[in-house]
């Protein structure tokens, strides 16, 4: 194994397709890159994987843009001198076309999104809901009860919100998009009583 050798720099270790009936692939072999993107302007990771290979797994293992993606790889970060392993599922929303290489190597891409995002899709419950508490306290709460399938990790700053929000949140509302609506009324605690926060 090669040494990372700055920030940002990743040694892939283990990237596994994983089908809707729980049929797992191990295609570490046939990556050609892999890319993720992680913004504070998006409420969401994402990434693509390019795969080159001729097994024709588009074809046996039916890919459809609905498969799990676990990724295992090691990175170093800014402040840690060793190496630490990165456990990370995405979920692919969509594949490329192939590009043939020649009559047997073919090449693709798989296209990723956080699986929170596929939790989001299903909406707030039935039913107009009434909301009351600091923000905080409120996004923990539509995060766990709507969006956390038991493996995501919430993480909130320290700085508590000073104001109480009171809300009905419309029908059509989204998770993601009631928490945006929060965070942006929520207020810093003095000497900044503004409303700095954010959500990603």
């Amino acid at each position: 194994m090669s040494d990372v050798l700055v920030p940002g720099q990743a040694e892939l270790e283990e990237v596994l397709l994983v089908s809707e009936n729980g049929a797992e692939l191990d295609v570490t072999r046939f990556v050609a890159n892999v890319f993720i993107y992680s913004s504070i302007y998006h409420k969401t990771v994402t990434g693509q994987i390019g795969l080159i290979e001729s097994q024709n797994i588009k074809r046996h293992f039916m890919l459809n843009g609905d498969e799990k993606v676990k990724l295992k790889f090691k990175s170093k970060g800014m402040k840690d001198s060793k190496a630490s392993t990165v456990n990370l599922i995405m979920q692919t929303y969509k594949n490329s076309g192939s590009t043939l290489l020649n009559n047997t190597t073919q090449i693709y891409t798989i296209f990723l999104d956080s699986p929170i995002i596929y939790e989001n899709l299903q909406g707030m419950e039935t039913g107009k809901q009434y909301y009351e508490d600091t923000g905080d306290e409120l996004i923990r709460n539509i995060f766990d009860r709507h969006l956390n399938n038991g493996d995501q990790k919430l993480t909130i700053g320290t700085k508590k919100p000073v104001n109480l929000i009171k809300f009905v949140a419309p029908l059509q509302w989204k998770p993601l998009e009631t928490i945006q609506w929060i965070s942006r009324r929520c207020v810093s605690p003095p000497p900044k009583s503004d409303a700095s926060y954010i959500f990603f």
